[in-house]
């Protein structure tokens, strides 16, 4: 009869497998990420191609835990000119021979802007808040800054000047310390936010220069009407009345000059008389 083992006893093979569950590093799950968008070469889109290359490699993590995963899943992403650069690399002996380091770098010789200091620098001395949230005018705030060897105080104190003036004006009210620069920022936001809510602030959004257009320009005034008088047919009672009414003006006007002809006569007709009894006295 064969020995069967009892439900609170272990075989060999059963501490074997335990054994070994113990000693095998525990499996971690990591969050999937999107890959990022193909890169074609432009410089606008380069910073933001490294950007979302370096946060699907150290969110991940495990798939790309050396140089050669990395610049083998980056390089695998780009296309057209930057395909067509990348190829010389991986036509070589061996392949691409770069860390991730290495070709960050060379990547940003080719397609990265070289004046990128002096651009970030115009744009640090043009930004402002104008009417757009303080969140949003921090962003662009941060991502100009990154270019620039500004120190903190400086970067405070423009970030500061370039705020809505009624952020501006109650954070300097409320005596928020301008020391810290994430904290500052924050809390401008909390104070734009609470001051659009009250309506203090009006976030209306700027006219389109169509619109601009539309209000400032008269419309074009249309020539004036060519008035045509068109000729009535006539009454033939009206045009007999008419013309005798012509007629009875016309004889009222010959009795007129025949009456002022004969006063005339009449006031001429003493001189007359005196002149021929000169006469006939001579």
């Amino acid at each position: 009869m064969t020995n069967v083992p009892g439900p609170h006893l272990l075989t060999t093979e059963m501490l074997q497998t335990l054994l070994a569950a113990r000693d095998r590093p525990p499996q971690t799950s990591y969050p999937k990420l999107q890959d990022p968008e193909p890169y074609e070469g432009e410089k606008a889109k380069f910073k933001t191609f490294l950007a979302q290359c370096e946060l699907k490699f150290r969110t991940e993590g495990n798939p790309f835990d050396d140089d050669a995963k990395k610049t083998g899943y980056a390089s695998s992403l780009l296309r057209g000119v930057a395909w067509n650069w990348v190829e010389t690399f991986l036509n070589q002996e061996g392949g691409i021979n770069l860390t991730w380091e290495e070709l960050k770098t060379n990547i940003k010789h080719a397609f990265g802007q070289v004046d990128a200091e002096e651009i970030a620098f115009e744009k640090f001395h043009k930004i402002q808040q104008g009417n757009r949230t303080a969140a949003t005018y921090w962003a662009e705030f941060q991502r100009i800054k990154a270019n620039l060897p500004y120190a903190d105080n400086v970067c405070i104190a423009r970030f500061r000047d370039r705020l809505h003036p009624e952020v501006k004006r109650h954070l300097v009210m409320s005596e928020v310390p301008a020391t810290v620069q994430v904290d500052y920022a924050t809390a401008a936001i909390k104070t734009d936010s609470r001051l659009c809510n009250l309506g203090v602030i009006s976030r209306r959004p700027a006219a389109s220069p169509e619109a601009r257009f539309h209000v400032h320009t008269k419309e074009p005034q249309s020539a004036p009407r060519e008035t045509r008088w068109t000729s009535m047919p006539r009454n033939n009672s009206n045009s007999q009345e008419e013309r005798r009414t012509d007629s009875h003006d016309e004889q009222s006007q010959e009795n007129v000059t025949t009456a002022g002809k004969k006063d005339i006569s009449q006031k001429n007709a003493p001189a007359q008389e005196r002149t021929s009894s000169m006469e006939k006295t001579i």
